[in-house]
C-alpha cells in the first residue's frame, strides 16, 4: 500500500497583468499543519503592500474550503488532520 501524499498548491496573480501561476509541491506525509503552513509562508516572496492575501485549507474528502488568517493561521475547529489529509467536520469529524 502506498503512503498518502499531501500536496501544497500556491496560486499567484499579477496585479499588473492579471496573469496567474499555479505551483504544486508534494509534502512529506509526516508534516503536520504547523510545519506545512510555516514552510508555505517561508517559501513566499515578499508580498509588499497587497490588496488581498489569504490562506485556504481544502478538505480532502469533499473539497470544502476554510479561509485562514494569513498572518496567524489556526487549524479550524472541528477539522481533523489525518495521515491521508485534512478533513472538514462533515467528512472527517467522525472518522
Amino acid at each position: 500500500m502506498s503512503e498518502p501524499v499531501r500536496v501544497r498548491q500556491v496560486t499567484t496573480i499579477s496585479r499588473a497583468t492579471g496573469d496567474f501561476t499555479v505551483e504544486a509541491e508534494v509534502l512529506p506525509s509526516a508534516a503536520g499543519f504547523g510545519q506545512r503552513i510555516g514552510e508555505l509562508k517561508e517559501s513566499l516572496p515578499d508580498l509588499g503592500d497587497v490588496k488581498a492575501r489569504c490562506a485556504v485549507l481544502t478538505c480532502d474528502g469533499c473539497g470544502a474550503r476554510a479561509e485562514l488568517d494569513f498572518d496567524v493561521p489556526v487549524y479550524p475547529a472541528g477539522w481533523r488532520e489525518l495521515p491521508d489529509g485534512d478533513f472538514c467536520p462533515d467528512c472527517g469529524g467522525g472518522r
